[in-house]
């Protein structure tokens, strides 16, 4: 199983007046995620139509090359394409993954 917590930009639109998010961003967000921290290759399914709204959230489904399944819990930090996904594994008590936050293209800070 996977455990994450990250911050990533979902919106692939060139208008940030869009009503809906591209999770086609969240999901290559998580797959790069799960392949930098834990040097898996995982596929990620997202919802294809997530209306744009700060606190709106879904869920993506993680799928490894040997068939485990981890969900991600997404939550839009804002109107403009920001989401934060977490997801702790069902053995989380005996492996703490450290937190992270990276978003597509740039660091951003979550705020406290």
């Amino acid at each position: 199983m996977i455990g994450l917590l990250v911050v990533a930009c979902g919106s692939g639109s060139s208008s940030t007046n869009s009503e809906f998010l591209s999770t086609k961003q969240t999901k290559l967000a998580i797959e790069e995620s799960i392949l930098n921290q834990r040097h898996i290759h995982a596929t990620v399914a997202c919802p294809t139509e997530v209306v744009r709204e700060k606190g709106v959230t879904f869920q993506c489904v993680a799928t490894t090359p040997n068939g485990a399944r981890t969900i991600f819990h997404v939550v839009e930090a804002n109107s403009r394409g920001y989401v934060e996904y977490s997801s702790v594994p069902e053995n989380a008590e005996k492996k703490q993954i450290p937190e992270n936050r990276t978003a597509t293209g740039k660091t951003t800070r979550k705020k406290s």
